[in-house]
């Protein structure tokens, strides 16, 4: 019987330290994921702003699959979808050609915003977030009523953040300017930018947020097309036009070249912006 008590015993032990593990986060690399959220919520008290500020494509369908406009309504969305929207026939949420939301872009086309033209000194004095990450899944859908593709990053390392800007089990999440989808046949397209659509999830993003979070938990970041930097597998880089133009940038040919640059221009604007060396480890001052 003592080989089976003790085996009993290293299986409970196992599994106390496979608990362990996964509550620090150090157990499988999907365990201490965060649930990418359908809904946010501003950081304003409820009494000023109780409508959310995000919304999930899905959340836009009823329990049949249908579109709920009630929730159009809520998000201020419903001008999305005017008398001529197409409709495809195609049922839930999906991802749609580029050549079926030109045809819809040609009558709607969203507000054009002041984009930042810094070059990366700017950026990074003038920076409420500055890291590396993954992008692990994206979701369309409402940002203040203007289509937007919300990225789940998986911060790989950061330079800098506010004491604001809080992760979620290690996440962030970008509203990426753009979104192109159908929800119950009816085509979304648009954003508060133009430019190319979200990239896929598995990309690499260098990030140099301008704003504040929108959201209560301090995880949402509203960022326009020159505050990221996509990063290829062979670790080339694609550069914003901003960027593109800025004489610092040469010589700059890959996320690690660039990762050494941020360090050096952060050390040298420690004693005007930061007020201790950024912490790589959870992105806060210490």
């Amino acid at each position: 019987m003592a080989p089976i008590r003790r085996r009993k015993i290293g299986l409970a032990t196992t599994a106390l330290v496979a608990i362990f593990l996964i509550g620090c986060g150090l157990g499988h690399p999907g365990s201490a994921r965060a649930e990418t959220p359908a809904r946010f919520y501003s950081h304003l008290p409820p009494e000023d702003y109780s409508d959310p500020i995000w919304v999930a494509a899905t959340e836009l369908l009823s329990g049949g699959g249908k579109l709920n406009w009630q929730v159009l309504d809520e998000v201020d969305a419903r001008a999305w979808l005017p008398d001529l929207a197409r409709r495809l026939g195609q049922v839930g949420i999906q991802d749609i050609a580029e050549e079926d939301c030109s045809i819809w872009r040609s009558r709607n086309q969203s507000s054009p915003v002041q984009a930042p033209n810094d070059g990366l000194l700017d950026l990074l004095k003038g920076a409420r977030a500055v890291f590396e990450g993954t992008i692990i899944e994206r979701t369309p859908g409402f940002l203040f009523g203007i289509p937007a593709t919300l990225l789940t990053v998986k911060v790989t390392e950061s330079f800098w953040m506010d004491m604001e800007v809080k992760p979620s089990a290690g996440q962030l999440y970008l509203a990426y300017p753009q979104a192109s989808f159908s929800a119950d046949g009816w085509i979304i397209c648009g954003g508060w930018q133009e430019g190319p659509p979200a990239p896929p999830t598995g990309s690499k993003v260098v990030v140099l947020a301008q704003s504040p979070p929108n959201d209560r938990g301090g995880a949402l970041l509203q960022v326009s097309l020159e505050e990221m930097v996509f990063v290829a597998d062979d670790d080339s880089l694609t550069w914003p036009a901003n960027l593109a133009r800025d004489p610092a940038m040469e010589g700059i040919l890959a996320a690690r070249d660039l990762a050494d640059r941020i360090r050096l221009e952060i050390g040298r604007l420690q004693p005007l912006k930061y007020s201790s060396e950024p912490s790589v480890e959870n992105g806060k001052p210490q």
